[in-house]
């Protein structure tokens, strides 16, 4: 409304639209809990040149979350982001170094989708005390992505995914119960 209310043309209603580049505040945080479309928009991100991660911020089982976590919990008001905040995607295979991206190491990381985690411990900034306003304290200008999915064809998703394993680890580790009545209608007392 305000751009119209200006007379601006919106980027769509002007001829030269393909010239219009606009650039999102960083770093870009998809806050949606997994099987939210995380790993999709973290393509989405990787294949318009913005350096994005995917669950792991290095190669290896390195986890958003639990560095997040760390961070959160250390008592020097670390960022949320402090240690996984660049690529580092170069393992050694067979004693060779091997590249997992088409980013050099060393690269600021400007997307962050799947940061949480439900195993060994269980934390997600969205639903634990503290994620978002750590996130919002150290970036406050950052731009956060929270996609919707419904219900019914999340929990779905979610409990089809490695053979139950993700809805089985929540349950486990996260005290996740829900199931939208529909689980627990036909005796399952999720």
């Amino acid at each position: 409304r305000l751009k119209r209310d200006r007379g601006m043309a919106l980027p769509w209603e002007s001829r030269n639209h393909s010239n219009i580049t606009a650039r999102l505040p960083r770093p870009i945080v998809q806050l949606s809990l997994p099987k939210s479309a995380t790993l999709t928009l973290s393509q989405f991100f990787a294949c318009g040149g913005v350096p994005s991660r995917h669950t792991q911020y290095r190669a290896g089982n390195y986890r958003i979350g639990d560095c997040m976590l760390d961070n959160l919990l250390a008592d020097d008001d670390r960022p949320p982001f402090a240690g996984c905040d660049v690529i580092n995607s170069t393992t050694v295979k067979h004693g060779r170094a091997v590249r997992t991206s088409k980013w050099a190491d060393g690269t600021p990381i400007e997307f962050y989708s799947d940061i949480g985690m439900q195993a060994p411990r269980c934390f997600y900034s969205t639903v634990h005390d503290g994620g978002l306003e750590h996130i919002a304290r150290h970036h406050p200008d950052s731009t956060m992505v929270l996609i919707h999915r419904g219900f019914d064809s999340w929990y779905d998703s979610v409990k089809r995914w490695g053979d139950g394993r993700l809805l089985s680890g929540w349950r486990k580790r996260c005290g996740f119960r829900g199931s939208g009545g529909r689980e627990c209608a036909k005796g399952d007392g999720a």
